[in-house]
């Protein structure tokens, strides 16, 4: 069973919150953090515009290595609006390093631009190094949305 998995930003405190969706009656959005089975769900709201699903795909391959140099053992979820950086082709020795945004579009989730771009599935060796809310500048302004 795949993670259905929301991220947005705290309209107050600026933070990134990931739970569940709710959608208020003007417009609002919610992300809804489930505490456990004896406790009451927390809701948080979030700016709409900074709300983006998961992907269903995490960072992945050389990732590993230089998360734990830094002291992370954990690989990050890719959702929408995130920046990363991966290769377009399989082969080590041809490492492309290309930069671009994730979004949804035509039924998939998809890495680049909206003029020039593929799905995410079919990028290596991916890493996340932003966001468009928080890193816009990563992209230049080509990329940008």
């Amino acid at each position: 069973m795949r993670d259905i998995l929301f991220r947005g930003k705290c309209t107050t405190s600026k933070e990134w919150a990931k739970g569940g969706i709710m959608h208020g009656l003007n417009g609002e959005m919610f992300i809804v953090l489930p505490l456990s089975e004896k406790d009451n769900e927390v809701v948080i709201p979030v700016v709409p515009e900074t709300v983006g699903q998961f992907t269903g795909l995490n960072e992945g391959c050389w990732t590993i290595y230089a998360k734990k140099t830094k002291g992370k053992d954990e690989l990050e979820k890719i959702f929408e609006g995130d920046i990363i950086m991966c290769d377009l082709d399989i082969d080590p020795d041809g490492r492309t390093g290309i930069i671009g945004k994730v979004f949804f579009k035509d039924g998939s989730f998809r890495f680049g631009s909206e003029l020039h771009n593929r799905e995410l599935s079919e990028c290596y060796n991916r890493i996340k190094i932003g966001n468009i809310h928080d890193n816009l500048e990563l992209l230049g302004e080509v990329n940008a949305p």
